[in-house]
């Protein structure tokens, strides 16, 4: 499914290419490093909370909230002034909405799919993620060598995880007009 596709590319731009975008921004390695530790805290929290969520919310309203939170907040930290608390910050709020978009995919997956293509559907769409894994960080580098910031770099990415939620509102829309099967 491309919208996996889009957000797993920008995933992995964030994940990959963060601590280079820190130091290039003037701070030295660990102070890299510790922003990308954010971000994983970030990420262990939005797993833990997005599978509290989907207990009270539909995960089709859940997952368009966490993909447009995680896209903004992308472009926001390409776009946040060199600051290491700023940057702290987003980051953390970086990895708990892309993990949470990341839960509430596979919540939203086994709803779309019949159960008897489930597992094979839903092992394709992860097979699509591992290709958006490499796709993503080759394209920031080959961005980055066209001359682009970490705030150009940023917001680009930052629209992979928001053309996911415009793709998953089409199979939400499409699944609310499908016709039901007894």
């Amino acid at each position: 499914m491309s919208a996996y596709l889009a957000h797993i590319s920008t995933v992995y731009f964030f994940l990959k290419w963060t601590p280079t975008l820190v130091v290039k921004s003037g701070f030295d390695v660990a102070q890299a490093a510790g922003v990308l530790v954010w971000a994983n805290g970030g990420s262990v929290l939005g797993a833990i909370v997005a599978t509290f969520v989907v207990r009270y919310a539909k995960p089709g309203h859940a997952i368009l909230a966490s993909l447009l939170l995680s896209g903004l907040a992308v472009a926001s930290f390409g776009m946040a002034p060199v600051d290491l608390t700023i940057l702290l910050s987003i980051a953390f709020v970086v990895g708990l909405a892309m993990s949470a978009s990341v839960t509430f995919f596979f919540a939203v997956l086994v709803q779309v799919f019949p159960v008897n293509l489930r597992a094979g559907a839903i092992g394709f769409v992860v097979g699509m993620g591992r290709g958006g894994a490499a796709i993503g960080p080759i394209l920031a580098g080959l961005i980055f060598s066209l001359g682009a910031g970490r705030g150009q770099a940023s917001v680009i990415f930052g629209f992979g995880s928001i053309l996911a939620a415009v793709a998953m509102l089409f199979v939400m829309l499409r699944q609310k007009n499908a016709p039901k099967s007894d």
